[in-house]
Formats: structure tokens, sequence, C-alpha cells
């Protein structure tokens, strides 16, 4: 248990390797995790963790076909989130990819990229507004219109009644969402590495 009978202190673990599969059961790609740890606050009102510390080492996706692989050095996740006297919620949040590198060998493109950084804060977020968003979208989900197949299978309506339920998380549930994005040497490189020339010529 945490500091009150709504929180409790909680590690995680993803499941290495993850693989993917594509909606007709063919095979994606696979997700490889080299290290990882992550603890928090998990808070049973909110069905989501209001602190958290997660960092997980030496990070890839490949495909299938094995064309295309992207590597990341480490992935840092954190939030510090707390409950204001009228029951809503405040506090900062961060994400952050170092160390980049994706290749793909069908056109002999490397790119590479030092940082990616999400830095963001919560204010005043109404958990109400969320929890009604979340059964709405459970609810579209018993329809039969997953959100993955959305665009083959969702009729106009439900395309509109997506775009309500977003538009309300996103002007009614809280005061501010404000998010600062800091992206650091990116790099890209499309020399064929057999004729040492830029790809296409």
């Amino acid at each position: 248990p945490g500091a009150t009978d709504t929180e409790w202190k909680a590690a995680i673990a993803m499941p290495t390797p993850t693989r993917i599969i594509n909606a007709d059961g063919t095979p994606n790609g696979q997700i490889d995790i080299g290290q990882q740890k992550a603890v928090g606050i998990w808070d049973t009102k909110l069905n989501s963790f209001v602190r958290l510390d997660a960092t997980y080492n030496a990070v890839e996706y490949k495909d299938a076909a094995n064309t295309l692989s992207t590597k990341i050095g480490t992935i840092a996740i954190k939030n510090q989130l707390s409950y204001e006297a009228n029951g809503n919620i405040s506090g900062p949040v961060s994400l952050s990819a170092d160390d980049w590198v994706i290749t793909s060998s069908t056109d002999a493109t490397t790119a590479k990229m030092k940082s990616l950084r999400f830095d963001g804060s919560i204010k005043d977020y109404d958990p109400k507004i969320g929890e009604s968003v979340q059964q709405q979208l459970g609810a579209l989900g018993q329809t039969g219109y997953g959100i993955i197949n959305a665009q083959k299978d969702m009729t106009p309506e439900h395309h509109i009644g997506l775009y309500n339920m977003i538009s309300n998380l996103v002007t009614k549930s809280s005061d501010a969402f404000s998010t600062k994005i800091s992206l650091t040497d990116f790099s890209l490189d499309t020399t064929n590495p057999e004729t040492q020339k830029p790809a296409g010529f």
C-alpha cells in the first residue's frame, strides 16, 4: 500500500521479447529490451500511475522481414502527479529516448539521433472526464469498431464520436496541458555501402 488506500506501490516489467502481430495474424516484428526497471505508485481511482520512474536500456525493434531496425540506447519515463484540494490532478511528466539508430536495408538508409525528449505539465486534470472517455472508448470497441481498424471499419458517425471524445478529453478535462519537445543531433545517411554513393544514384 501507498500513502492512501487508493495508492499501491508497484514494480512492472515489459515482456521481452515482445512479438507484434498484424490484424490478419501474420508477424509484424519484434521488440527486445536489454535491461529495464520501472517502479511507481499506482492509483486505483485514476487507474494509472501517479508517480512513475521507468528506465529501459538497449531497446530494439526489428521488422519480420529483418529489413528495418530501430535501436534506442535508453528510454526514460517519469511523472510526479498529485491530487489538488479539488480532487483534480497536477504535476510534471517527461519522456526521453536517447541514442537512436534506425537502419533500413531496403534503401541503404541510416538515421541517427542523440536525443528526443518530451517535457510536459498537467494542471487540474479532472479524472472524471478521463474515466468517461475510457468508458466511451470501451463501448466503441464493443461495437466491433476497433481503433486499429478505424480507417477501414468505422462509419462517419463513429469518426465524429471519436473526435468528440478526444476533443472533450483535451479541452474539458484540464485547465492546461503543456508540452515541450526537443530533438538533438539528428543525421541521415543515404550512402549505398556497395557503391559508396547516395542511394538512388
